[in-house]
C-alpha cells in the first residue's frame, strides 16, 4: 500500500512511515485463531482491514493491529487495549478512499473498525476515519 501522506521532510514522520511500513501483514484467515475470533465479533474481514492500511504489530506484550494515521501510529490489541505513540498531537483523519474511484461524498466514523466496516458498505463514499475517536475535537 502506498503511503497517502507527505514526509514533508520530516525525519520522524518517514520514520515512522519506515516503521509502519516493515510491520507483517494481518495474518490470512486460519493463522491465528484469536484475529479470527476478533474479526467475527466486529462482523469484519481481513480484507475489510487490509482496505484501511491496517498491519500486525505488538503492543505491550500481545499482538496487536497497527494503523498509520498521518499523525502517527495507533495501537489496538485483540483484548480491546489502545495506545498510541507517545506525544502525538492527533489532528488529522485518515482518509479511505472510495472503492469505486471518484467518490460521492464523505462519511465521517468515530474509529478503525467503523471505517472499516463502512469502507465496505458504502464503496461509493470515501471513509474519514477520526484520530482519536470519540474524544476529537
Amino acid at each position: 500500500m502506498e503511503s497517502y501522506y507527505d514526509y514533508g521532510g520530516d525525519p520522524a514522520t518517514e520514520a515512522r512511515w519506515d516503521l509502519w511500513n516493515n510491520l507483517p501483514d494481518l495474518p490470512m484467515p486460519g493463522e491465528t485463531p484469536p484475529f479470527d475470533k476478533w474479526l467475527a465479533s466486529k462482523n469484519l474481514g481481513r480484507d475489510d482491514l487490509v482496505r484501511i492500511g491496517t498491519r500486525w504489530g505488538s503492543f505491550g506484550g500481545s499482538a496487536a493491529l497497527v494503523y498509520l494515521f498521518p499523525d502517527g501510529l495507533k495501537y489496538r490489541t485483540l483484548a480491546g487495549k489502545r495506545s498510541t505513540e507517545p506525544g502525538v498531537t492527533w489532528r488529522r483523519s485518515k482518509i479511505i478512499p472510495a472503492l469505486s474511484g471518484e467518490a460521492e461524498g464523505v462519511i465521517i466514523a468515530e474509529g478503525e473498525t467503523d471505517g472499516a466496516y463502512l469502507s465496505r458498505i458504502a464503496p461509493t463514499f470515501d471513509v474519514a476515519i477520526l484520530p482519536a475517536g470519540a474524544l476529537y475535537d
